[in-house]
């Protein structure tokens, strides 16, 4: 860049409005010779290196401080602006990738002692996932946590729910029986978890969830059709 123009004008001799607007042009467009982009500090780093040069030149300008260089720092400002904005996208999109990869789970209707999940009724028609998130209320890694406390003949995606052994020794790792959870038993799940959370609410049932989704989703529009699908009912309504 030391010889600009067919006349190769060096560009020390260039007056500042001039060399503004080449820098200009040069930070908004200087790209590799593959085409990919440069990282911002390489950018940042060639306008040092310019002033460098001009110094050694004698150049009265400082194309870093001086006002007449204005438009050129904030090209380059901008272009360093995209380009993180750019490589963020990129870092999270990969990121985003990696962390569902392999990571999803299929959420099936588990058995009890009762029903086996393949009862007629109230069935999904299709099988909804769960995918992780990466923080702390991670549904895969919350599931899988619980997992690992499980006896490993039971760890498989159709195993039910299981009872808890609460004769278990202090720092025993396996949490459950090796049986099923029964459905009285579930029952309790939103309404134990009220009371500790000290949640006042009346006829509170795992039921009330079910209900309150539907109410929620009728109420924003959303299909009763896919309301039945999502649900599990013949009519969204009942």
């Amino acid at each position: 860049m030391s010889k600009v123009g067919k006349e190769n004008i060096k560009i020390e001799n260039l007056r500042p409005v001039e060399l503004n607007h080449l820098l200009s042009k040069f930070f908004m467009e200087v790209m590799k010779a593959n085409g990919e982009n440069y990282e911002p500090d390489t950018i940042s780093s060639y306008q040092r290196s310019i002033q460098r040069f001009l110094d050694e030149a004698k150049y009265p300008w400082n194309i870093l401080k001086d006002k007449e260089f204005v438009e050129s720092r904030d090209v380059l400002a901008a272009r360093r602006k995209a380009l993180r904005k750019r490589r963020v996208q990129g870092i999270m999109l990969g990121r985003h990738r990696a962390l569902n990869q392999n990571r999803n789970h299929r959420l099936r209707e588990r058995g009890t002692q009762t029903r086996t999940g393949k009862e007629q009724g109230h069935r999904i028609s299709f099988q909804p996932k769960a995918l992780a998130t990466g923080t702390r209320r991670c549904p895969v890694a919350i599931y899988k946590k619980f997992r690992a406390h499980r006896p490993p003949s039971m760890t498989s995606p159709d195993a039910p729910f299981l009872a808890v052994n609460h004769r278990r020794s202090p720092g025993d790792e396996i949490w459950y029986k090796q049986a099923p959870l029964g459905k009285n038993e579930i029952g309790k799940f939103l309404s134990l978890a009220a009371k500790k959370a000290s949640i006042q609410l009346c006829r509170c049932r795992n039921h009330s969830v079910r209900k309150t989704r539907i109410s929620r989703l009728l109420d924003a529009g959303v299909p009763e059709n896919f309301v039945a699908q999502l649900s599990g009912q013949n009519q969204p309504r009942a």
